[in-house]
């Protein structure tokens, strides 16, 4: 049984006028894109045992790495929640939604990551929604074009798994990025490195379930 905590907490969404698909990209850039780096804060054995529930550790883009509790789950979507109340909403491993910062989005109908990580080549259409400023209904392609593997060390361990890249497509505003993700057969993901909204910096995050 998957540990988590539950939390109340509401949100406020403020988002900017809505924007044709035309100027979404020349808005100013998220003000969390940090100028200066924080080394990377690894999780041992020993902290992981400390803690009470199953927890995620990640890095919006330079920022310094915070810890996420998981407060909810819903079928197969994970609500993780900082100290700040920030959420991170994920599917298998994958993110499919931001709240509480600067940039929101969210994946209408998310794909599946298991069947999803052992195809390749092979096009997935999901429809996404993006806020601050807000653009509604874009249709993102994406495919995993590399498989390749690796050994990753989790919880003081080097263990082996495939790093899976996935290339993402919003043609209405020609946005295209590549996303990582770290797939164990037994584990599921572990970590997932993920460009989520074109005006917000890269997300990292690892999964530490109990």
């Amino acid at each position: 049984m998957i540990k988590y905590v539950v939390l109340i907490i509401s949100f406020t969404l403020v988002s900017c006028s809505t924007l044709p698909p035309v100027a979404y990209l020349d808005v100013i850039e998220s003000s969390y894109r940090a100028i200066a780096g924080y080394p990377d804060k690894k999780i041992t054995e020993s902290f992981y045992k400390e803690q009470k529930y199953s927890f995620a550790k990640a890095r919006v883009g330079n920022s310094e790495d915070v810890i996420l509790v998981l407060s909810k789950i819903e079928g197969e979507i994970y609500k993780w929640v900082s100290a700040d109340n920030s959420s991170i909403f994920t599917l298998q491993g994958r993110i499919i939604g931001i709240d509480g910062f600067a940039r929101s989005f969210r994946v209408r109908n998310p794909r599946k990551g298991n069947e999803f990580f052992k195809s390749k080549d092979r096009f997935y259409y999901e429809t996404m929604d993006f806020f601050s400023p807000e653009l509604y209904g874009s249709t993102a392609r994406s495919h995993v074009y590399e498989k390749r593997i690796s050994e990753f060390n989790y919880l003081s361990q080097d263990i082996d798994i495939e790093i899976i890249h996935e290339e993402l497509y919003l043609d209405n505003i020609g946005w295209r990025v590549k996303n990582k993700y770290y797939y164990s057969e037994e584990l599921g993901v572990l970590r997932a490195e993920q460009k989520v909204h074109p005006l917000f910096p890269e997300i990292k995050i690892e999964f530490y379930l109990k």
